[in-house]
């Protein structure tokens, strides 16, 4: 399990908790985790070595 993989399951629990109507604050949790999937994939994309 790499980072990658970590942050795309963080994201996934985002969008749950947004799904369910979850508020935190003013933050769009929606759009947290559409920046946390896009960041699993630069993560991905990027190889180091």
């Amino acid at each position: 399990m790499n980072l990658s993989t970590l942050v795309l399951i963080l994201a996934f629990v985002v969008f749950v908790a947004a799904a369910v109507g979850w508020k935190w604050r003013k933050t769009d949790l929606i759009a947290v985790g559409l920046a946390l999937f896009v960041l699993a994939s630069l993560i991905g994309g990027v190889h180091i070595g």
